[in-house]
C-alpha cells in the first residue's frame, strides 16, 4: 500500500501539475515509461531522494503472487530534477499496471493474431483524490511503429500518436487505438539480397570471360 501512496504522489507533475504518460508498444510488450520533474532546489532534491529511496509497484503477478517494480533513474539538467520510472510488460500484464489502474478505471488490452487494441472508458480518474485536484492536464502518448488502423488520437506526429486530457474533458474522454500487428515493409533484407545477386552476376561474368580468354588462348 505504501508503494502505491507514493506512487499517488509522483502523478503530478510539479513544474505546472501536467503529466506525460508514455507508451511504446511493440508485437509482444509495451513499454510504460513517465517522467516526474521537480524545479531545482534543496528542498526538492531532499524530497526526491526521498522518493527515490521509495520502491514503485509497475504491477502484481496474481499467479506467482510477486510483485514488479518499476525501474528507476534520477534525472538532473540545468533548471530540474526528477525521476523516471519505467517496466517493460510482456503479453497482456500491461493491464495489470498500477499506473494505468490508478487513471483508467475502465479499461482493456486485446490482442488477437493480427491486431492489438487499447481502450479506456470512462475519462481519467488520476485528475482527482478526495476532492482533491492532483492535475491540470494529461498527455497520454503512445508511439508505435505498427500500422495503425483506427484511433481518436488528438493530435499525430512521426508514429507518436498523443491524447489530450484537460480539466474540461478529463472526465469524458477516452483513449481507443487499433494497431496492426505486422512491421512496415522492411527493405533491408531486399537490399541485401539485390547486392548479393549482382556480387554473384558480375562474379560469373569475370569467370565467363576469363574462361574465354584462356579458350582462345
Amino acid at each position: 500500500m505504501k508503494k502505491i501512496v507514493f506512487l499517488l504522489l509522483l502523478l503530478i507533475i510539479f513544474t505546472g501539475c501536467e503529466a506525460n504518460y508514455n507508451l511504446t508498444i511493440e508485437d509482444d510488450r509495451i513499454i510504460e515509461s513517465s517522467d516526474f520533474i521537480l524545479e531545482k532546489s534543496d528542498e526538492n532534491e531532499r524530497q526526491l531522494n526521498d522518493f527515490y529511496k521509495t520502491k514503485y509497484l509497475a504491477h502484481f503477478d496474481m499467479d506467482k503472487l510477486k510483485d514488479y517494480d518499476y525501474k528507476k533513474k534520477l534525472i538532473d539538467d540545468d533548471k530540474h530534477i526528477g525521476m523516471n520510472l519505467s517496466y517493460i510488460y510482456t503479453g497482456t500484464s500491461y493491464q495489470n499496471s498500477s499506473m494505468l489502474n490508478r487513471c483508467f478505471y475502465k479499461k482493456s488490452l486485446i490482442k488477437t493474431d493480427d491486431n492489438i487494441i487499447l481502450y479506456t472508458e470512462g475519462g481519467a480518474s488520476c485528475f482527482y483524490k478526495d476532492e482533491s485536484k492532483l492535475l491540470d492536464s494529461l498527455n497520454v502518448n503512445i508511439k508505435t511503429d505498427f500500422d495503425v488502423l483506427e484511433n481518436n488520437a488528438d493530435t499525430v506526429k512521426d508514429n507518436v500518436y498523443t491524447w489530450k486530457f484537460t480539466e474540461d474533458n478529463f472526465s469524458t474522454k477516452d483513449v481507443f487505438i487499433k494497431i496492426k500487428k505486422s512491421n512496415k515493409f522492411n527493405f533491408i533484407p531486399l537490399i541485401f539480397m539485390l547486392i548479393l545477386i549482382i556480387i554473384l552476376i558480375i562474379v560469373f561474368v569475370i569467370i565467363k570471360r576469363k574462361n574465354t580468354r584462356i579458350n582462345k588462348l
